[in-house]
């Protein structure tokens, strides 16, 4: 602590100058902790609604999807396939495209090890990793 006026001598003591300091730095780490706190209350909040929606968002995508699927059967219907052939053509087209996005999210995965950080790094594959 600096004199109150130059040339007179510190009236504060060491002890209570570094009492001041530890003090001064609890209050700004409580600051910083609170609002630490208040953040991830927040993050968790917004988590929880992003949650909710993608449930609900994945419903509707759902039965928009089973909507689509009946009506392109009906279709097939009306312009004269025989019902169980027209059911079987939705079911294989739905399987094919299940299929794609099993190929594409096997390719993705792969992402996930780092293979840039692994290479330099030169670290072999993890076991159990595909290239």
């Amino acid at each position: 602590m600096a004199a109150r006026y130059p040339g007179s001598p510190s009236t504060v003591s060491l002890r209570e100058a570094v009492y001041d300091l530890f003090e001064s730095l609890r209050a700004a780490l409580t600051t910083r902790l609170e609002l630490v706190a208040l953040e991830g209350r927040r993050a968790g909040i917004a988590l929880a609604q992003m949650l909710l929606v993608g449930v609900i968002g994945a419903i509707l995508g759902i039965s928009a999807w089973l909507v689509a699927v009946w009506g392109i059967t009906w279709g097939l219907m009306a312009l004269g396939l025989a019902p169980w052939l027209a059911i079987l053509l939705v079911i294989a087209a739905n399987l094919i495209g299940a299929w794609i996005c099993v190929v594409a999210v096997k390719k993705l995965a792969q992402r996930l090890l780092f293979p840039a950080t692994l290479k330099h790094l030169h670290v072999k594959n993890p076991a159990g990793a595909s290239e």
